[in-house]
C-alpha cells in the first residue's frame, strides 16, 4: 500500500515512541498532502504522544497489518460532529513560554487563533494573561503590578517557601478562566473552560523575592453531590518530579480533615493524576504501619479521610492483599518497607495554616 492511498482512519503499523524496538498501530487523523505529513494517535499510549509525522515513518510493507477505516453507518457524521468537534484532536500550537521555561503543549486548548499564529503561546506568570510574541509579553510584563494570584493566602511553609491561594471562581472570573486555558494544554479530560463560577480553587506557589511563582493547582466544586475533595489536579511539566503532586494531594485532605469528611478526588484521574494518587495513598497506608501492628481499613479511612475504595485499590495494585488460612491480609515487601523507613518527604503542616477554618 502507498502514503496516497491513506485517508484518516487508516490504522498502520509505526516504530512505538517509548521503545523504538517495538511496532505499534497509529491512527491517522489528519492529513497534509502537500508536505505528506500526517497527524496520528498511538494505540495504547496517551494523547500527549499524539503528533504530526512524514509518511515515511508509517510500515507498509504487509496490508495484512493496515486496518481500514470502520464504515461510518447513515447519519453517524452529523451525529459525531455534534458531539465532538474534530480540531479538539489535533494540538493546535507547538510549546508555550511561561516564566523560565518553555514548554512544549500535550494537547488542544482553545486560545485565541490570532494569539497561537506563532506556534508559541507566551502567558504572563503572574496573571495568566497570554500574547502571540515575545515583545507583547515584555510590554505587558513592564506594567503588570500582579505578583501572587488573586486570592487569599491560605498556607504559608516559611521553611520551603510555599504557599496556597484559594481563588474564588466566581469572584475572579478572568484569573480562572486563563488557568483554565492553561490547563488544557495539560490536562487531557479537562473540559471546563468557561465554567468557573461553581469553583474554588487552591494555588501552589514557590515564594521568592521576585514574587509568587505557580507550580500546580487543584479545584474542587462549592458543592459536590458526590463529596468529591478534588475535581482537577495539575503540576506544570515544568515542575513535575519534585513532590509537588503530593502536597497538592495533601492539601486537599486537609480540607477535608477539617471538614470532618471522608473523600476522595473525581474520577476517572488522567493518567498522571492516578500514578501521583497511588503514590500519596500508599505513603499514607504505610506511615499508618509505623505506628500500629495491625492495620483495619475502617480505621485508617477515619484517621486518614481517604476512601475506602481507594485504599483498596492501592493495596490491589500494589499487590499488598493475600488469603492466609481464609483470612484476607496485608503484607508489606521489601520495597515498601524501605520507603516506610524514609517516611513522607511530600506533605504539608497543620502549624503552617493561615485561615482559622482550614
Amino acid at each position: 500500500m502507498d502514503l496516497m492511498t491513506l485517508t484518516a482512519g487508516y490504522r498502520v503499523p509505526i516504530k512505538n515512541p517509548e521503545n523504538q524496538a517495538e511496532i505499534i498501530k497509529c491512527e491517522i487523523l489528519r492529513i497534509n498532502q502537500e508536505h505528506s505529513l500526517y497527524y496520528i494517535h498511538f494505540y495504547n499510549l496517551n494523547r500527549r504522544y499524539d503528533k504530526w509525522v512524514h509518511g515515511s515513518e508509517f510500515i507498509l510493507t504487509d496490508d495484512d497489518q493496515i486496518d481500514l477505516p470502520k464504515k461510518k453507518k447513515k447519519g453517524d457524521e452529523k451525529k459525531l460532529a455534534t458531539v465532538i468537534d474534530e480540531e479538539v484532536k489535533v494540538r493546535n500550537f507547538n510549546d508555550i513560554v511561561f516564566g523560565n521555561y518553555q514548554i512544549n503543549t500535550w494537547y488542544f486548548s482553545p486560545y485565541p487563533k490570532d494569539v497561537i499564529k506563532n506556534r508559541t503561546v507566551f502567558i504572563c506568570e503572574f496573571c495568566l494573561f497570554y500574547f502571540s510574541t515575545q515583545e507583547k509579553l515584555n510590554q505587558h510584563c513592564s506594567k503588570c503590578t500582579i505578583r501572587s494570584p488573586p486570592g487569599l493566602m491560605v498556607y504559608h511553609d516559611t521553611e520551603n517557601d510555599l504557599a496556597f491561594f484559594e481563588i474564588d471562581g466566581y469572584v475572579q472570573v478572568n484569573y480562572c478562566r486563563n488557568l483554565a486555558l492553561l490547563s488544557k494544554l495539560f490536562l487531557d479530560h479537562k473540559s471546563l473552560i468557561y465554567d468557573v463560577d461553581a469553583f474554588l480553587f487552591y494555588i501552589l506557589c514557590k515564594k521568592d523575592n521576585h514574587g509568587c511563582h505557580i507550580v500546580g493547582y487543584f479545584s474542587k466544586e462549592k458543592v459536590s453531590e458526590m463529596g468529591y475533595n478534588l475535581a482537577c489536579i495539575l503540576t506544570l511539566p515544568s515542575e513535575q518530579r519534585k513532590g509537588y503532586g503530593k502536597i497538592l494531594i495533601d492539601f486537599s485532605y486537609m480540607l477535608s480533615k477539617k471538614d470532618g469528611l471522608i473523600s476522595g478526588p473525581e474520577k476517572p484521574l488522567s493518567d498522571l493524576g492516578l500514578l501521583s494518587y497511588r503514590a500519596y495513598w500508599l505513603e499514607m497506608i504505610l506511615e499508618s504501619f509505623k505506628s500500629k501492628n495491625e492495620l483495619m481499613i475502617k480505621h485508617l479511612s477515619k484517621d486518614s479521610h481517604i476512601a475506602e475504595d481507594d485504599i483498596i485499590g492501592t493495596l490491589l495494585a500494589n499487590k499488598m492483599i493475600k488469603y492466609h488460612q481464609d483470612n484476607l491480609i496485608v503484607t508489606i515487601d521489601e520495597k515498601c518497607k524501605g520507603k516506610m523507613e524514609s517516611g513522607r518527604k511530600h506533605r504539608v503542616y497543620e502549624k503552617y495554616n493561615l485561615v482559622n477554618r482550614y
